[in-house]
């Protein structure tokens, strides 16, 4: 028998953020941070945004360089070999104050570029900034920041490229061969809020999988998986068999409830636990395969080549039309690609 699982959602995200009752995996993870607005970010720099839980990485900025400014009128930037044009943006930081009359984060656009050196103005093409002080501590300049401009909003595409869902998302993102990884025991809590009868889970990388149901506080349901594919006969296999690991689970059998929860425990000895593309739904059934299904048309095509007094005959294969038991009426169907499970 085949069995399909649509997702809930009928899009590329198995489930929305309303969905998402609560999960053990942290969001912004170890190595993730939110985007901010105030922050200007350098080339290569990742972020993930804080609504619509995607990864990006800047395609915009400079490299940050150390600069001095010298208490001036106009005030002068010495970056050596810069290269910039007049009206490049640039914004600076630092480790102690700025010269009086320059605010760090804020984007500057250079004026009068030389070789080694330039003012800023506060607009492109506008009046050079005076400085009125030396400041203090380590002044650092970052040309082309990357500021302002929110990843996945209409325009940022120029600044950001979505490199993928967060760490958290990442197991209901269903477009990518990616997975959720965090240290065991990974629980995860959905509230579909629709008929959910079957789940899948795929790339899992753990030695359990829980999967419950529960009707307020109470468990209605509950399906202890283990993944160990390890077979021992004897004290030999006991020693030296390999650890082998199922990577994939489906269950067909939920209890539906329009207001139950799923919960997922995945649990590992050793390691991180990993949960790849997970998909919840009301599963179809496809119907069945024939064991031994063949088809009973062939075609043919004539050409006189290699001979011009006799023609060769050519077997050109299997019709391409699905196959049917003897005495079935077959249907009208041309091009069609069927999906079946044993």
């Amino acid at each position: 028998m085949a069995d399909v699982i649509p997702p809930i959602t009928g899009t590329s995200t198995a489930i929305t953020p309303a969905m998402l009752t609560s999960s053990t995996a942290a969001e912004p993870s170890g190595s993730e941070s939110v985007y901010s607005a105030a922050t200007a970010y350098a080339v290569g720099a990742a972020v993930i945004g804080a609504t619509d839980h995607r990864s990006y990485e800047s395609l915009q900025g400079g490299t940050p360089q150390v600069v001095t400014i010298t208490n001036a009128s106009p005030g002068v930037v010495t970056w050596t070999s810069h290269g910039f044009a007049a009206g490049t943006p640039v914004l600076f930081t630092t480790t102690g104050a700025l010269p009086t009359g320059l605010v760090a984060g804020t984007v500057y656009y250079v004026s009068g570029p030389t070789t080694n050196a330039f003012s800023v103005a506060a607009t492109v093409g506008g009046a050079a900034i005076n400085t009125s002080s030396a400041g203090s501590g380590v002044h650092t300049a970052l040309a082309n920041p990357n500021k302002n401009h929110t990843p996945g909003a209409v325009g940022s595409e120029e600044f950001w490229l979505d490199v993928g869902a967060s760490n958290r998302w990442k197991m209901f993102d269903l477009l990518r061969n990616d997975a959720t990884e965090t240290a065991s025991p990974l629980v995860v809590e959905i509230t579909p809020g629709a008929y959910c009868n079957a789940i899948g889970i795929v790339d899992l990388v753990a030695d359990t999988v829980l999967v419950e149901v529960l009707s307020g506080a109470t468990v209605i349901y509950s399906e202890l998986i283990d993944l160990s594919t390890r077979i021992v006969v004897d004290w030999y296999d006991y020693y030296y068999a390999p650890f082998t690991y199922k990577t994939r689970v489906a269950l067909f059998d939920l209890p539906p409830r329009i207001a139950g929860k799923i919960r997922l425990t995945l649990t590992r000895a050793s390691g991180n636990v990993r949960c790849g593309r997970t998909i919840l739904g009301a599963s179809v059934y496809l119907g069945s395969t024939q064991h031994g299904a063949e088809s009973d048309e062939l075609n043919f095509w004539s050409s006189p080549a290699m001979s011009r007094a006799r023609p060769i005959w050519i077997h050109a294969g299997p019709s391409r039309r699905p196959p049917r038991r003897s005495g079935a009426r077959r249907p009208k169907w041309t091009g069609c690609a069927l999906l079946a499970a044993p």
